[in-house]
């Protein structure tokens, strides 16, 4: 949905149930228009759908969000600033229709978004 549009990844370094990537976000983007003109910042729901789209990749699943534990905002990404992010997921499956997981978003090894929570397969 936004990846090669809002985003593209890089390299994808994938260890067992984990992987690493870097994102490059379209500073120019139209959605940032809206969020917010004066200073565009990444939306929320955007950090949020990179994450479930990277663990798709991973799993090759298609998954829809089942619970959010944890969602920590913890520094705003501002495009024009950062066009570059980091990102590590780790997963799990602890049935076999669903993948629980742990992912953080970093920009310059700071982390600016932390989530945790459960996936449910739905293909």
């Amino acid at each position: 949905m936004l990846r090669n549009d809002f985003y593209t990844v890089g390299k994808i370094e994938k260890e067992g149930l984990s992987i690493k990537t870097s994102l490059y976000l379209t500073v120019d983007h139209p959605l940032y228009q809206g969020h917010f003109p004066a200073r565009p910042v990444v939306p929320g729901v955007c950090m949020l759908q990179m994450i479930k789209e990277l663990t798709e990749l991973a799993t090759g699943r298609a998954l829809q969000l089942s619970t959010a534990r944890t969602m920590k905002f913890l520094l705003p990404i501002v495009p024009a600033d950062t066009p570059t992010l980091q990102v590590g997921i780790t997963w799990q499956m602890p049935d076999p229709s669903s993948v629980e997981i742990n992912a953080t978003l970093l920009k310059d090894n700071s982390p600016c978004f932390k989530f945790s929570g459960i996936f449910r397969i739905v293909d």
